[in-house]
Formats: C-alpha cells, structure tokens, sequence
C-alpha cells in the first residue's frame, strides 16, 4: 500500500504528538523530554511513545515481532531495533514507511492559529487547525511544550481520532533513544539473511 492511501491511524497520532505549535509552517521538535500514553482510533491496545532530545520512540509489531523504532525528527532516519535486543539493529532512508510503526513525517503537516482552549488528560492545551500540504484536515491541542494532546478529523480519505491519556514530562535515560554502533542499513541487513528466492536470490526454475 502507498504512503498516500494506507490508513494513518497510528502513523497521523503519534506524528502529531510530535508537533509544534508554529502557524502554517512546518511543525517545530517538542522542547522537552517526556513519554506519553495514547488511545487512537483503529489500534487495538494504547499506544506508548517518547521524546528525548529529538528522537521519538515507539514500540510495535513488524513482521509478527515486536520491534522498537527510534526516529530522528530531523533527519526523518528511522532505526528499527528488536524489543528484547539479540538482534541488529536496522536504518532505514528518511521517509521510508515501516507497516507496524508509526509513521512520523512531520514534514506534509502544520498548525494553523489559535482558536480556543481546553484540556486533556489533566493538562491544557490551546486548539489549532491541522492542514497537510495547504489542506484542512482536523483539529489538534497542543501542549504549550509542543505536544499535541488530541486530534480528531479526516486524513487522505481516514476518520482518525487521538487522546492522550496520560503524559508525563520528564527526563527520559538518553540509552533508550541512542542508535547502536554498528546499526546498518537495510540492503545489510538483507544481506545477513539466507537467500530467499523472489528476493534475495535469483527465483528457481519451476519444473
């Protein structure tokens, strides 16, 4: 599925709990350290994230295992880590999308004025309308700390609905968020693998 039509449950919410409050322009880091519990619409259980000194981290399932991704929000360079380690570390080119990971190209979204205040899960928030590239797309409180607390509306064609339930500004261990030494890229990974037919190794010949 392409980056322009597969749902954006996961992927919009925590991208936008990496937001900034900025007006129409490309979305600011989050000025502080802090991890963060979200009920989104379509996932099945509360999703975990955090932030620590421009990377995001979140946890999910790729491939059937469960898998940490650390993003660069710079960069846009995403490092795919085994949850419980004994395995490599994987970099991925800015932009790539993993299916089982948030998507967090802050890149297409933007925050439009103030229009109100309110509150969510104990912390207030000021409400902004959401564009992506110049379109409306929904709602967003943001956190006076550049955190998006909530969104609700309708992204490339998807009813996408996020709430923070809980959110806890404070230092997080900066071991969580570092790429290990030695991570390689996806064509080394690959390369580590038995030859898969189709893939990795010339297709057999049918008999």
């Amino acid at each position: 599925m392409s980056a322009s039509s597969r749902p954006p449950v996961l992927a919009l919410a925590v991208l936008l709990l990496a937001a900034g409050s900025s007006a129409a322009a490309q979305m600011p880091l989050p000025r502080v350290d802090y991890s963060a519990v979200l009920r989104v619409s379509g996932a099945p259980a509360p999703v975990r994230v955090a932030h620590h000194a421009g990377v995001m981290r979140s946890e999910g399932q790729v491939g059937g295992r469960a898998v940490v991704g650390l993003l660069d929000l710079a960069s846009g360079r995403v490092t795919l880590l085994p949850a419980g380690g004994g395995g490599p570390a994987v970099q991925l080119p800015p932009g790539t999308p993993v299916p089982g990971l948030a998507d967090f190209d802050l890149r297409a979204f933007a925050l439009g004025p103030a229009r109100g205040r309110s509150q969510v899960a104990g912390h207030a928030c000021t409400l902004h309308p959401v564009s992506e590239r110049g379109q409306p797309v929904g709602t967003a409180c943001v956190h006076v700390q550049d955190i998006v607390l909530a969104f609700d509306g309708t992204v490339r064609g998807h009813a996408v609905k996020m709430e923070t339930l809980s959110l806890s500004i404070a230092a997080q261990s900066p071991a969580a968020f570092t790429v290990p030494a030695g991570a390689g890229s996806i064509t080394d990974w690959l390369q580590r693998l038995p030859p898969i037919p189709g893939l990795t190794a010339p297709r057999q010949p049918v008999p």
